[in-house]
């Protein structure tokens, strides 16, 4: 049973937390990129969770004017898990790694599952592609 029953007409916003971010310089740019949808339909909160990079990916995030927020907390993936759930303000969370990318509508598709359904959980399978870098499925029916 959900602990923050929803409905459908006005459910809360999910939160996309990237953890963990630790120097990916290199692919940090596209991830913010395809994040930018959800910032600009307002349908998700997004956190990065930094575990210490010395690479600048850290600053490169902060120079893109506070989107997304960033949290910095010792390395360690369940330790970065916990840092950007501990900060987020939904209580409805996606764990995204960072060479991961989401459908575009995902968030609404969640969220309207969550609405119509008993669910407090779920999980993605990772199919690769040589045509995207990651695509995600649901296994909710």
């Amino acid at each position: 049973m959900l602990r923050h029953p929803i409905r459908e007409e006005d459910p809360p916003r999910l939160a996309i937390i990237v953890p963990p971010v630790l120097n990916e310089i290199d692919g940090i740019e596209p991830l913010l990129s395809h994040l930018e949808i959800w910032r600009q339909r307002g349908g998700a909160e997004i956190i990065v969770v930094d575990g210490g990079s010395d690479d600048k990916s850290d600053s490169l995030i902060e120079a893109r004017g506070g989107f997304p927020p960033l949290i910095r907390s010792a390395r360690g993936r369940a330790t970065q898990m916990n840092a950007g759930a501990r900060s987020s303000q939904s209580p409805f969370l996606i764990f995204l790694h960072s060479d991961t990318r989401l459908p575009e509508h995902a968030d609404t598709q969640v969220m309207t599952h969550l609405a119509r359904s008993e669910t407090s959980w779920g999980a993605v399978l990772m199919f690769v592609s040589t045509a995207a870098p990651a695509c995600c499925r649901s296994l909710a029916p």
